[in-house]
């Protein structure tokens, strides 16, 4: 660590980018540690939380005892913030941990059809007929890897093009089927 402090204190170039990226990649973290804890893995999300704070304690110091002298410091720092969130969503989408819950709401006996086809790609589907402003609906329920969410969107609005799709995150599932596989209470 001595040598990553006095590397630090250094000014150039080099230090400018080590900074940018010490800081994207803290965000980056930082941002993949709010996820953990939203989606209920605490532990994993503490850890990255201790790898988070350790890097800004480093990299923010750096920044603060030379500021007056050097702003390239912070400049670099805050562009790597801004990056750093980017980077971060970007991860937590490729990522997509956890379960969304769907609703397709469509007019008629299309949601029929729609669930069927749903069920032969392996989607769990419950269907609720309601009354709309002028039509009969079908409410599509589902549950789904967020892995998945892109693929039963596409599908819904291939069938039925004025589909209208909901999604909400879910923290947890407790029983029921989902892919074919029975979840336990």
């Amino acid at each position: 660590m001595d040598f990553l402090m006095s590397f630090l204190t250094k000014t150039g170039p080099i230090v400018y980018m080590t900074i940018f990226f010490l800081k994207v990649l803290e965000i980056s973290l930082d941002t993949l540690r709010i996820v953990l804890i939203n989606k209920g893995q605490k532990e994993l999300g503490s850890l990255v939380g201790f790898i988070v704070i350790l890097l800004w304690i480093f990299v923010a110091s750096s920044v603060l005892s030379s500021l007056s002298e050097d702003l390239w410091k912070a400049l670099f720092y805050a562009l790597g913030y801004s990056v750093g969130i980017y980077v971060g969503i970007v991860i937590e989408k490729k990522i997509a941990l956890g379960y969304v819950s769907m609703e397709i709401n469509v007019r008629g006996t299309e949601g029929e059809n729609l669930a069927n086809i749903l069920r032969e790609n392996n989607f769990g589907v419950t269907i609720m007929k309601g009354e709309g402003f002028n039509h009969t609906r079908y409410i599509l329920k589902l549950h789904v890897n967020r892995k998945r969410v892109e693929e039963a969107r596409e599908i819904a609005y291939n069938v039925v093009p004025d589909s209208v799709v909901t999604i909400n995150d879910i923290v947890t599932i407790e029983g029921g089927y989902m892919y074919g596989i029975r979840r336990r209470r």
